[in-house]
């Protein structure tokens, strides 16, 4: 499509993360698994892909690719994807308009389509020029080969001012910022140059965000399984930490009283905020990919997300859930 008009669709409710996908080398040994996962996203609906050029050093998007050359899988399924990425001490800042060209060429090339629904910016640098960057996706956008675009683990001031540039120099705006975001706050970050909105330290992200209504796609949207129905033993160090096990206690107290799975509560904290919240889960599950989507029409009410996150135990508030 490139050259022409492509879809701009809404962001979907829900993303599927692909960041275990494939393999480095070859395709890995689940390729049939993920397809009948990526399938079953497809069925569902509202449910979109996040990919990036960094996943499995570009393995993830080659097994995609192979899945989006099915018959019309590619039509009915929202792709995203990301580059940008830095290479550690060679390439710190790769956000140069030659750096963002090239990984997009090579993400359309492995994904075997040409265009993307979206396009983000996988992490920022102090030295990127905003006013090429502004250029660059603009130019892409309108030579067809995405249909929005936004960034991943920048900083809200720094959303705020590549924002800035976009409008005034192209006429455009960003799509969506994709921070790490939940419930569960991290101690440190899981990844150099990773950005996140959520616990205390992220108020101010959040305020931003609610102030501009950016959308904004929460990567780890629980904490990497801390608040979900994974083993234990699988969360990162990050997540465990005297504040997240307060708040996973009280996910389950809430859990008990509003008669859902404390997945359910994980996912209503997000989708309850006052901006716009569209988690990525990864799940290679297709009962618990159906059951997150349906979790996203849940909501709680403003004292069940201020009791979650910072309520006394055995202080929960009057019964105020909503339903779907």
């Amino acid at each position: 499509m490139a050259g022409g008009e492509i879809p701009q669709n809404p962001l979907p409710k829900l993303f599927l993360g692909s960041e275990r996908f494939g393999a480095v080398l070859g395709l890995g040994s689940q390729q049939e698994a993920t397809f009948r996962l990526l399938d079953c996203a497809r069925e569902l609906g509202h449910v979109g892909i996040d990919a990036a050029a960094s996943y499995q050093l570009g393995g993830s998007e080659r097994l995609l690719g192979l899945w989006l050359q099915r018959p019309g899988n590619r039509a009915r399924i929202y792709l995203s994807s990301k580059g940008g990425h830095p290479i550690p001490v060679l390439a710190p800042n790769r956000l140069r308009p030659k750096d963002i060209t090239a990984d997009l060429h090579a993400s359309l090339k492995r994904l075997r389509t040409d265009f993307l629904n979206l396009y983000l910016l996988h992490r920022d640098h102090e030295d990127a020029d905003l006013d090429a960057i502004a250029r660059t996706l603009a130019s892409h956008q309108r030579a067809g080969k995405i249909a929005a675009f936004g960034v991943s683990n920048w900083h809200h001031s720094r959303v705020a001012e590549l924002d800035a540039r976009v409008r005034a120099g192209e006429g455009l705006a960003l799509a969506a910022s994709s921070p790490q975001f939940s419930l569960a706050s991290w101690s440190r970050p899981l990844w150099e140059g990773c950005v996140s909105i959520s616990g205390d330290a992220g108020a101010a992200g959040r305020r931003h965000y609610e102030a501009t209504q950016l959308p904004v796609i929460a990567y780890s949207a629980l904490g990497r399984g801390l608040l979900g129905t994974g083993p234990s033993g699988q969360v990162p160090q990050e997540f465990h930490h005297a504040q997240n096990h307060a708040r996973q206690a009280r996910v389950a107290a809430l859990a008990e009283r509003l008669g859902w799975t404390p997945t359910e509560v994980a996912l209503a904290y997000l989708t309850s905020q006052p901006f716009p919240v569209h988690p990525v889960i990864a799940t290679s599950s297709i009962g618990h990919l159906t059951e997150n989507l349906a979790a996203l029409d849940r909501r709680l009410s403003r004292a069940d997300v201020e009791w979650l996150e910072r309520g006394e135990d055995g202080a929960m508030p009057a019964a105020q859930g909503m339903g779907p």
